[in-house]
This record gives structure tokens, sequence and C-alpha cells, in this order.
């Protein structure tokens, strides 16, 4: 299955694929949404401009392919970025999308509150910063 947003495509990785990168995206919105109410700061979520240029900033370092999001078996999914593993954890009903186009706000489902809480306290257990 693919998603289309920008001009090109790029797979919907599914929630057993989730490695590292999905994982710190969801505990990045937990911390927003204690913090911030949800919405985020574009500056701090990587940003593929060709396939989302209305979610860069003029801050926003050209892509590159190293910036990829990683899964559970090491591999990068070319071109897929933090907005992508958001919308990832939308369909795997960990997070809602409840802003605007132009206002993103993002507020974690029951399951997603659930999830990070395991992933802190595992975090924890190894003696991690999270």
């Amino acid at each position: 299955m693919q998603r289309r947003a920008g001009k090109s495509t790029v797979p919907i990785v599914l929630p057993e694929q989730f490695g590292a990168d999905h994982e710190r995206l969801l505990l990045f919105i937990e911390g927003i949404c204690v913090s911030d109410r949800g919405y985020p700061d574009p500056r701090s979520m990587s940003c593929n401009q060709a396939r989302h240029p209305e979610r860069a900033t003029s801050l926003t370092p050209p892509w590159k392919d190293a910036y990829s999001t990683k899964l559970t078996d090491g591999t990068a999914v070319p071109g897929h970025d933090d907005w992508d593993s958001a919308e990832d954890l939308i369909a795997a009903g960990l997070v809602q999308w409840c802003g605007t186009g132009a206002q993103p706000r993002f507020e974690l489902t029951d399951a997603g509150w659930a999830r990070a809480h395991e992933l802190r306290r595992a975090r924890a257990k190894r003696g991690l910063r999270s």
C-alpha cells in the first residue's frame, strides 16, 4: 500500500516494522502533548521538502537519504521523514491529527499513551534518556 504526499510516494510502514525512529517520534509527540498542547515545532521534525514542502521552514536542511526512517530490520525507507512517520502512527491508532493542515496538532490515543509509557519504562530500565 502506498500513500501520496508531495510529488512522490513512499510505502505505509506497519506497526510491526516500527523501529527507533517511530518510537522517538511517538515520544516526541507525547512530550509536546504534555508541554505544548500537541503543537509540534516543525524545526524538531525531519522534513523531506520534496514530499512535504508545506512543512519545510527556512531552517530545514536539504534532504539527504541518510535522514530516511529506519525500520526494525535496520533498512531505511528512502524519502520517508517524520511527517510520514506521524501518518504511520496515526494509521496504527496511536496518534490523532487534531489540527489543521496549516497548524498541525497531535493527540495521543489511549493506545498511544500506553505505548509511550511502555517505551519510557523500557528506556528507564536500560538507563537511557528519552
